[in-house]
């Protein structure tokens, strides 16, 4: 608290860059965590060690990614490399993208060829994304960088168009029952449901120390959910793998 009494809002930064920094800094020593703070003052949780595990420490959904990369893997959210490194190291040509300067910091200093700092809205419009095949990469609920109602068909739809046909994008997401797990997360979806919004859409911030990110939308899409943009955007959905509260979707250029 301040001298008022009153608790600070936090430095508007890099936090999440900040936390996966001090983790390539000071772990096994200190493993840090982050908040993500929900609008409706909820948080969760998030510890940095995820951020970097190998491949022999996926859980099992992540493996089921690689029998569907062709072409070049563009690894959307990139973090610390955890999919990209992986994949890279198994000669794939590997392109990450990440918001956050300290994220693409840390995953190039652990080896990551290609990676630039961008949104995926800022991505899909720049020249970042080559010409030709590609898998698109979508993981650790990645499909919530689709944003919100507004922005998830657009996205979608770019991201087609720079896509030639027989290209993929493989994502992941919460399922509804869980997103919708305590009865917070419900009142909170069903607030959404009445304002018109998809009741998966979330406004958050990530917190680490004195620093947090500006505010964001997040989306956790059901597969249904995202069925139906994807058949409106140039994609179809081509199979859908649950395990445990998450679904593993893959979806295929028309």
């Amino acid at each position: 608290m301040d001298s008022t009494g009153c608790t600070p809002e936090p430095t508007v930064g890099d936090a999440f860059g900040a936390m996966l920094l001090d983790y390539l800094t000071y772990a096994p020593d200190y493993v840090p965590c982050g908040v993500i703070e929900r609008d409706d003052g909820s948080v969760s949780v998030e510890p940095s060690a995820k951020y970097f595990q190998d491949e022999d420490e996926w859980d099992s959904i992540y493996h089921d990614v690689v029998p569907w990369l062709v072409g070049v893997v563009i690894d959307l959210g990139c973090g610390a490399g955890r999919h990209a490194l992986p994949l890279q190291r198994r000669g794939h040509r590997v392109i990450g993208i990440d918001s956050s300067p300290g994220a693409v910091k840390v995953s190039r200093s652990r080896g990551l060829l290609e990676v630039h700092e961008a949104s995926v809205q800022d991505a899909v419009l720049g020249e970042i994304i080559p010409h030709g095949v590609l898998t698109y990469l979508l993981l650790g609920n990645g499909l919530g960088l689709l944003s919100d109602k507004d922005s998830a068909g657009k996205t979608l739809h770019r991201l087609a168009e720079l896509a030639p046909p027989g290209s993929h994008l493989v994502g992941e997401s919460l399922l509804t029952e869980a997103a919708e797990r305590e009865a917070y997360d419900a009142a909170y979806a069903d607030a959404n449901e009445r304002a018109g919004r998809w009741r998966g859409e979330q406004r958050a911030r990530f917190r680490y120390g004195p620093l947090a990110t500006r505010w964001f939308s997040f989306l956790f899409l059901p597969p249904e959910g995202l069925d139906a943009i994807a058949t409106d955007s140039g994609w179809t959905m081509q199979t859908v793998t649950k395990t445990g509260p998450r679904y593993l979707a893959v979806l295929v250029r028309n």
